[in-house]
């Protein structure tokens, strides 16, 4: 008999709403001739579908699933979903997920002695149409609170945050078609990957034809004790042609920020003193108080670190 359950319900609106679950059973896989038993921990999910076909949302919590193999044994925690999707305007694949995913950790124990664990792990995405839904504005957030190796924190305070502005909605709809056909057909054989790669081969540039903004506005973790900091915008004006090579390049533009304390890069392996003072030297970098600082900037074909320009081979800024 198998734990599954799954239930269909509609709404006198013309809704619909499924539940999935199921129990906690065992999967037997082999390795070496011997069965190792995957324990798969119980889950419920709640998914409804508006009436009008353009309203989604999911709700559920799965308790995760361990398995042990001779000595060592991995425990993958809980996961939990809230997510709301909504389909845009009157495109037909294109759809807008809202929503938390929340990963409560991974352990892997050996001789019973915690020797890797990392968690909780949160993932939040977020967006809008704009612009009459012509254009979409879409954002992600994933923190890690902590990474640990036996007893000591080698990470912590992860968080990387990602935005894109200005997204072309019909090109972006176009994508998702195609890739939904892909998935239908199994698009295995050479010939239907090289058509699929063609047909990207035209829409990704369309998707940012009309300008558009990339930006990591956070990756920031304590790494080993030390703080690290990056950000990152990179706008392409619109007109370009993100397949016209280097010459698409006259119209992108970019800043990033990098903070790095000396001592974190003391403990790699490849440290080399001289190269960072050297760096230093020529204004590349600024060290305050022990951590390494730069501001870069890209325009108008030109890389400048802390407003020192750096040659870089096959460009001008001409």
């Amino acid at each position: 008999k198998l734990p599954l359950d799954i239930e269909l319900r509609y709404g006198l609106s013309g809704s619909a709403q499924w539940h999935i679950g199921w129990d906690a059973f065992e999967i037997k896989k082999r390795k070496w001739g011997k069965p190792q038993p995957i324990q798969i921990k119980p889950a419920q999910f709640e998914v409804t579908i508006g009436a009008d076909d353009k309203h989604t949302t999911t709700v559920g919590s799965w308790d995760g699933w361990s398995l042990k193999e001779g000595s060592q044994q991995i425990d993958f925690g809980s996961i939990k979903i809230d997510t709301e999707g909504h389909r845009i305007g009157d495109f037909e694949h294109l759809w807008l997920n809202v929503g938390d995913v929340v990963l409560d950790g991974l352990t892997l124990k050996k001789h019973d002695k915690e020797v890797f664990a990392m968690g909780p792990i949160k993932i939040h995405g977020d967006g809008e149409p704009v612009e009459n839904n012509k254009r979409l504005n879409i954002s992600s957030e994933v923190t890690v609170d902590y990474v640990k190796q036996k007893q000591d924190i080698v990470f912590n305070d992860g968080v990387f945050k990602l935005s894109m502005k200005g997204l072309d909605a019909a090109s972006l709809n176009r994508l998702a078609g195609v890739a939904r056909e892909a998935y239908k057909s199994g698009a295995s054989s050479k010939v239907a990957q090289t058509a699929l790669g063609l047909q990207l081969m035209g829409i990704l540039p369309e998707m940012v034809s009309k300008g558009f903004t990339l930006s990591i506005d956070e990756l920031s973790a304590e790494v080993m004790g030390n703080p690290v900091h990056f950000t990152m915008t990179a706008e392409i004006q619109q007109g370009a042609n993100i397949m016209a090579g280097m010459a698409a390049l006259h119209k992108v533009s970019a800043v990033a920020d990098c903070s790095v304390p000396r001592k974190l890069l003391m403990m790699l392996p490849g440290y080399n003193p001289e190269m960072i003072d050297a760096v230093i030297q020529q204004g590349f970098v600024k060290e305050e108080n022990g951590v390494l600082k730069t501001h870069a900037e890209f325009k108008e074909m030109t890389l400048t670190l802390n407003g020192k320009p750096v040659p870089l081979p096959g460009l001008s800024g001409s």
